[in-house]
């Protein structure tokens, strides 16, 4: 087994640490009750996320990978829902225009959605 030492600078006193209700809930579900648990957890997902990175290398690629998920954020704030956000987001990669006017543009010549209506009670079989 081999170990890592990677210091960090991390405050548990002051600031928002004790009003803010949503850090309390994060600290509370981290089940971090002090600086050196929390310096653990953030360390863990630094290196979590360097794997994810590595591996975003090895595959499509970081560039590919994080550009798929832009498409997706500017098709969804250009009005995309459901399945069209996909279409949009791979038209817009496909186009090389990621922008929320061309996905508002490929929004327009999508069909539009089925209409959610949840069934009720008597269609059950």
């Amino acid at each position: 087994m081999g170990r890592i030492e990677l210091p960090l600078a991390l405050g548990m006193v002051g600031g928002t640490m004790n009003i803010h209700p949503g850090v309390r809930l994060g600290m509370k579900l981290l089940r971090c009750s002090n600086v050196r648990e929390m310096a653990r957890v953030f360390a863990a997902v630094g290196l979590a996320q360097n794997f994810a990175a590595l591996r975003a290398l090895g595959s499509v690629g970081i560039q590919k990978g994080h550009m798929a998920l832009h498409a997706r954020c500017v098709a969804v704030t250009a009005g995309a829902r459901g399945d069209h956000v996909e279409k949009v987001a791979h038209l817009l990669v496909k186009s090389g225009n990621v922008k929320v006017d061309k996905a508002r543009e490929i929004l327009a010549t999508l069909p539009p959605l089925e209409p959610f209506e949840p069934h009720s009670a008597n269609d059950r079989p």
